[in-house]
């Protein structure tokens, strides 16, 4: 598999066009970032968005890679917190996915988010990863043993994660589905595969 190749990567091109405007005239400003995708290990710690669609979602399937892998039965489980952002319109779908991680005995926490704001505004995401940032250490877990799943959010949801891992360089994760339908649309009931988003850039 040409993992290189995912049609994910165009868009990753112009978000990160995004990211070097911001950056423009301060210390740190790449000239060039090349995306590159490759394949995610387990991690202590798991930060996602929680979209508002139904049956199995990419949230659900980056918890389950990260207690239990790609084979669902590799053990010890190393996965210690979750973080999951969400909307009102999420709401249902956060909590009943807190229950799922709380019963696997593994620390959850929610972070309600604004739909019409908060989700809009990359800095305001930003400001709540910061948050989540202080409390892992606090917990002891270091920010490279955390993966960043951008995937299900929002434009500005993935810049807010995107300028948050420049900061925390944490794992930073993208669910690749393993099939579309004819429309290219993910069909979450096939399941997904997670995969680490390396960023190459130049100075």
């Amino acid at each position: 598999m040409d993992i290189q190749g995912i049609q994910f990567i165009m868009p990753l091109k112009d978000l990160f066009k995004t990211i070097q405007n911001i950056f423009q005239g301060k210390q740190f400003r790449p000239d060039k970032i090349d995306p590159v995708l490759v394949y995610m290990d387990r991690c202590q710690g798991l930060i996602a968005f929680v979209s508002r669609g139904r049956g199995s979602s990419s949230a659900k399937e980056a918890i389950d890679f990260h207690v239990s892998g790609p084979d669902r039965q590799s053990r010890p489980v190393l996965l210690k917190q979750v973080w999951l952002l969400y909307t009102p319109a999420s709401a249902d779908n956060a909590f009943n996915l807190r229950n799922y991680v709380e019963g696997l005995e593994i620390a959850c926490s929610l972070k309600k988010m604004d739909l019409n704001s908060d989700v809009n505004d990359g800095k305001k995401v930003k400001d709540q990863i910061d948050i989540i940032a202080s409390e892992a250490q606090g917990l002891g877990i270091k920010h490279k043993d955390i993966a960043l799943d951008v995937t299900g959010g929002t434009v500005s949801v993935s810049l807010g994660f995107f300028v948050a891992n420049l900061v925390y360089e944490f794992q930073l994760q993208i669910m690749i589905s393993k099939e579309t339908d004819d429309n290219g649309r993910a069909i979450p009931e096939k399941g997904a595969t997670p995969f680490k988003i390396e960023l190459h850039s130049g100075t």
